[in-house]
């Protein structure tokens, strides 16, 4: 491959062992464009070999994709040798976009987020398990995206993750042009460290926009106190947070997994369309927030995992919903009064709402979907007024005897098992199924109906 000196375009290389195939194939490449994947680093044995593929002087490249294979624990590996090999691997100045995945040292080089990428906008970082500090990220003055992923052995994401190098003298914003940052699978991180600013206009992460912090188990606080610009914020598995979320003037979608206590000093429901909330106090807690502030952008509410028997604010819902979901709520109180929830396109009630005992859908003219599961109490289940309902899904209600004429606008019916229905079915009983040659597909406990013996 040396002797294709004027190749502009290679997308993977695997850097073999041996002298004919070893990454210093690639030293003769200068006018590779675009991007390119190094693979099987591993096979790289020594600093020197690594110069000889001369990455630095490829400068019609884009973006670079270095590559370890994954190993096991057991192996050893000389961290220092690692180092010198990924120090050797260091890219011209001009980057755009940088992957590291599984590379095996302790430490990264220096070169790693230095300052002067200034054109670099995309960053990952993911599989370097042996790695236990992060490097100095924080000044690369064009970085929009960031990707931290299985770092098993950083408990601390500290100061050094802000500053830049010991020469920059004049310390810019950290992170002034981030917009969107993942952190996931860091099974030790016990600690974002808090930087030190004197005001908010110089705080972190001015221009971040979304923020998914994931499956970091031991993870306890604290967050970023003030992201003005975060529109969406995403953690899940991260049992041990129980401190206050940043303060988030724009926020538009908050989606909280797991039994972890953190919760927004102020929840802007203003701004609020997307809100997917799991567990007692953080349903409590946004419940009580609605009471004192009616929401007037909320699209999409799924709550679930709470065991308190509470009612929604108001004992109505939002008037700009659309999509609500109950999961694993026995005792919240569903609004079923009369007045009507024109917004509300889709429901689900599943395992939740115990004092339900029937449901009749005149309080929601448009609604499109509505799945019903779990339901160990409801008896009857009216939809004959609806105009607007396509989909229909009823899962264990075993105690569920009537369906009140399915709607003209139906064309999907998805039953399981609910034994009372299935009796109905196979009577046939035309008060309860009328005509229904129009739907689509029926499952009855597994068992495929067609249309022909359902009409």
């Amino acid at each position: 491959m040396s002797k294709l000196k004027d190749l502009q375009f290679l997308s993977d290389y695997i850097a073999g062992r041996h002298e004919e195939n070893g990454i210093g194939e690639l030293g003769e490449l200068a006018h590779l464009h675009d991007s390119l994947c190094i693979q099987e680093l591993e096979n790289v044995k020594n600093s020197g070999e690594a110069s000889s593929a001369r990455i630095y002087e490829k400068i019609h490249l884009n973006a670079l994709y270095l590559r370890w294979s994954s190993f096991e624990e057991s192996e050893v590996c000389d961290s220092e040798s690692e180092k010198d090999v990924l120090d050797k691997l260091r890219p011209h100045k001009d980057l755009k976009k940088l992957s590291i995945r599984c590379y095996r040292g302790t430490m990264f080089p220096d070169w790693v987020g230095h300052s002067s990428y200034h054109n670099m906008t995309w960053l990952e970082l993911r599989g370097c398990r042996n790695c236990w500090v992060l490097p100095s990220l924080g000044q690369l003055p064009s970085l929009e995206r960031l990707l931290i992923g299985e770092l098993d052995k950083v408990k601390k994401i500290g100061g050094s993750f802000y500053k830049g190098d010991a020469t920059h003298q004049h310390q810019q914003t950290p992170f002034r042009s981030l917009k969107f940052l993942v952190i996931e699978e860091l099974p030790c991180w016990e600690e974002w460290e808090s930087y030190e600013c004197d005001d908010d206009d110089h705080a972190p992460f001015p221009k971040l926009e979304t923020l998914i912090i994931q499956n970091c188990p031991k993870l306890r606080g604290d967050l970023p106190t003030f992201l003005p610009s975060l529109k969406s914020l995403d953690i899940y598995g991260c049992e041990e947070i129980g401190c206050y979320l940043p303060r988030a003037p724009i926020l538009r979608e908050l989606r909280i997994y797991g039994k972890q206590e953190a919760r927004m000093r102020e929840l802007p429901l203003s701004m609020l369309e997307r809100l997917v909330i799991n567990g007692e106090q953080q349903v409590e807690y946004v419940f009580d927030a609605m009471t004192h502030t009616q929401p007037t952008s909320l699209r999409e509410l799924r709550i679930s995992n709470c065991s308190s028997a509470i009612s929604f604010p108001g004992d109505s819902l939002p008037p700009s919903l659309k999509e609500l979901a109950i999961y694993d709520c026995k005792n919240v109180e569903f609004p079923m009064q009369h007045q009507q929830h024109e917004s509300l396109r889709g429901l689900t009630i599943d395992n939740s709402c115990d004092s339900l005992t029937s449901f009749a859908l005149p309080a929601f003219p448009n609604l499109n979907g509505l799945r019903i599961a779990r339901r160990e109490n409801l008896t009857s289940l009216e939809v004959s007024q609806s105009q607007s309902l396509r989909q229909l899904r009823v899962e264990e209600c075993p105690k569920l005897e009537n369906i009140i004429r399915l709607p003209a606008s139906l064309r999907g019916l998805y039953i399981r098992k609910c034994q009372l229905l299935g009796e109905g079915i196979e009577r046939k009983d035309p008060h309860i199924w009328p005509s229904i040659s129009h739907i689509s597909v029926i499952f009855v406990d597994g068992n495929l109906i067609d249309n022909e013996s359902t009409s």
